[in-house]
């Protein structure tokens, strides 16, 4: 077998090719960067007519200057009152009120008038479910409750939590010496 052309090894050095052998082959690789745009008259008047149509319509995507303020501008900035009492309201509660008073500003909606009217039928309301609700609890009364009987078992608390399954044997828990003098006990009684 023929050692690999430096083609077939990946990279490779000048050490390992020949001398202008790079030159000769026709290589293809991927480009990391799009290339440019070729320059056509069709191009060109493309990007004319953008250009004419946005003045037209007077569309400048122009970035407006901002301006570092200085000097008495920043004291101004810090010199803002703060409230040092502490809030009577939740943070929910101050977000629902902003929230209710935008929605309110959207929809223009103003606060609704209270009648006289309803707000006595809401108080008569009131009263008369208060009333049913006391004469229906005094006809269904719940049922007295019941003492609960608890088991207490006076024994060690490894014999009722034994960690070993009830189906192993003993034989099995038990170690070879203590099986061994159970069987000397059973020869010596016979």
């Amino acid at each position: 077998m023929q050692p690999k052309s430096w083609k077939m090894l990946g990279e490779s050095s000048t050490k390992n090719r020949e001398e202008n052998s790079l030159l000769e082959e026709h290589l293809q690789f991927d480009h990391g960067v799009r290339p440019a745009p070729e320059i056509t008259m069709e191009t060109t008047n493309k990007i004319e007519k953008l250009i004419i149509e946005r003045i037209r319509v007077k569309l400048f995507d122009d970035v407006e200057r901002k301006v570092k303020p200085s000097g008495r501008d920043i004291m101004k900035q810090k010199e803002l009152p703060l409230n040092q009492e502490k809030s009577q309201l939740s943070l929910a509660e101050v977000y629902e009120k902003d929230y209710l008073e935008a929605q309110e500003k959207a929809d223009g909606v103003e606060k609704e008038v209270i009648d006289e009217n309803e707000e006595s039928i809401k108080r008569d309301l009131a009263n008369l479910f208060r009333k049913l609700d006391s004469l229906s609890n005094f006809v269904y009364t719940p049922k007295g409750v019941k003492d609960e009987i608890k088991v207490v078992v006076n024994a060690p608390a490894i014999t009722i939590e034994e960690a070993m399954p009830t189906s192993v044997a003993d034989t099995q828990v038990l170690a070879p010496a203590e099986i061994k003098a159970k069987q000397r006990r059973i020869e010596n009684v016979y």
